[in-house]
């Protein structure tokens, strides 16, 4: 049965701002800066003189929030503290999306009551410019969520999701261009064995409050513990622009980037790290997402074979042209593994007869648990002496159950003429399901945001930053990807 929101403060402190306070204040910054309803010529006017920090000297246009006070707006880095420090002012809107931050929590709080005001607004803003309009809210609340079940054995009642439940989708908050990190996190946080590590308190901590896997174990701990506000990342944020420089504040990144670097602090931050054996390595990162490619090289004239074996987290897939010439026409997500699967031809010198011309070819030897693909859609090139930045949207197709049968190092190695053996030709140890879909809209790495799909429960939801929408398999696998999650069907366990 379907219950309407209760009125309610996740923060006493901006439970007890509102009990003296009217709510007017916040009304006034969701009209005028968050969702402006002004004429077009005035309201470009207003965004040039308001979206700068109002500080003396300070021309910065990053992180800006107004002030719930007096709405003065400041740069969060620097004047919106000092500006906290000097008046005890301890509230905060982001004038980019509205979100409320305590100063007192040091974190993203929400409020039903500002939630509702703000989704008026914005609804009449749409309407007044025109535009189309999204509840903030889409997903709907149950009452009966969680199941209690009570045995004679244990006093304690059990926690049962049912399989309609909602618990676990929540938005997270966006920090000032940080959708690329959001994506990732989603991500993960509904991959069953990613959510099940470390929702298990698997992780054993020897370090300080540095840790990220401490960090994202408390996020997963967020997720699921029922409530249905977005959930600030703070802490995550300043500890990844801390500890991966490379990922600065303030602009756009590429997601890609930052799953990399997310993996890489899993595995510094783990107690059971190996960084002498990552195929043995017993962190979370090498035993979830490590695969192992296998090169062959073979001599064009003596046809003499040379193997390497590499470790991979992730496969990043060229987009080919399509045979046809057409950048219009599809591809398809089998038709870029094949390109990365086939033979290529290398002019380098063969070291056991030293004659020139080999041929190379990488297959997987090992599959990981889970699967990530990563499909190139950001070029760099140079023109006239400048570099552009070009994406490519040509679109590729995926299918919800990949198999990864062909693409085997023992299926490739198999004798043409004998064929393979038909026990190799489906096994279900090189299928994978399809639990997550990450999209990059806009025209380039620069600019543009990040949404993602995440299926629970056979459901599909589209995730974006806050906003919560559930939408339909057919909806995802027409979506435009930069990045697919697969999760294999059959688990191996050493």
């Amino acid at each position: 049965m379907m219950c309407e929101r209760q009125v309610s403060s996740g923060c006493e402190h901006l439970q007890k701002y509102k009990d003296d306070n009217e709510t007017s204040i916040f009304k006034d910054i969701a009209g005028n800066f968050v969702y402006p309803h002004l004429q077009e010529n005035f309201y470009e006017l207003m965004k040039t003189m308001t979206m700068r920090c109002n500080a003396e000297k300070c021309t910065s246009t990053c992180l800006l929030h107004t002030c719930l006070f007096c709405t003065r707006v400041l740069c969060y880095d620097t004047h919106l503290r000092q500006h906290v420090q000097v008046t005890g002012h301890k509230f905060a809107v982001d004038i980019s999306y509205g979100n409320v931050f305590c100063f007192m929590c040091n974190n993203y709080v929400y409020d039903d009551q500002f939630l509702a005001i703000a989704d008026m607004v914005k609804q009449y803003a749409c309407t007044t410019l025109g535009f189309s309009y999204t509840p903030l809210t889409d997903i709907p609340l149950y009452k009966s969520d969680i199941n209690q079940v009570v045995t004679t054995d244990i006093t304690e009642p059990i926690s049962r999701l049912k399989a309609t439940s909602y618990i676990g989708i929540r938005g997270l908050v966006n920090h000032g261009k940080t959708c690329f990190m959001n994506v990732i996190l989603q991500a993960f946080s509904h991959v069953p064995l990613i959510r099940n590590f470390f929702l298990s308190t698997i992780h054993k901590c020897k370090l300080d409050q540095y840790c990220f896997l401490c960090k994202i174990e408390a996020l997963f701990n967020e997720f699921y513990n029922g409530n249905v506000e977005p959930i600030g990342l703070g802490d995550i944020v300043e500890l990844v622009w801390d500890r991966a420089p490379h990922l600065a504040r303030d602009i756009q990144h590429d997601t890609h980037e930052f799953f990399i670097a997310t993996l890489n602090l899993f595995h510094e931050d783990s107690s059971e790290s190996d960084n002498s054996d990552p195929l043995n390595c017993s962190c979370v990162s090498h035993k979830i997402f490590t695969g192992q490619l296998q090169s062959n090289l073979v001599c064009e004239q003596c046809n003499n074979v040379s193997t390497t074996n590499d470790p991979f987290w992730d496969i990043s897939l060229e987009i080919c042209q399509p045979a046809e010439n057409n950048p219009m026409l599809p591809l398809s997500i089998e038709e870029c593994l094949e390109q990365f699967t086939q033979p290529e031809h290398l002019d380098i010198q063969c070291n056991n007869c030293n004659a020139q011309g080999t041929t190379k070819q990488m297959t997987f030897l090992k599959l990981p648990h889970i699967l990530f693909l990563h499909l190139k859609r950001f070029k760099t090139i140079k023109k006239k002496g400048e570099v552009i930045h070009k994406k490519v949207s040509t679109k590729v197709t995926f299918p919800h159950i990949l198999d990864l049968t062909k693409y085997r190092s023992d299926y490739c190695s198999e004798d043409e003429d004998e064929g393979v053996a038909p026990y190799e030709l489906n096994l279900e140890d090189n299928r994978y399901e399809l639990c997550s879909v990450i999209k990059h809209s806009g025209l380039n790495i620069d600019v543009g945001h990040y949404t993602t799909y995440i299926s629970q429960h056979k459901r599909w939801f589209l995730c974006d930053d806050t906003k919560i929408k559930p939408v339909g398999i057919t909806d995802v696998l027409n979506s435009e990807a930069y990045m697919l999650v697969y999760e294999k069907k059959v688990l191996e366990y050493a």
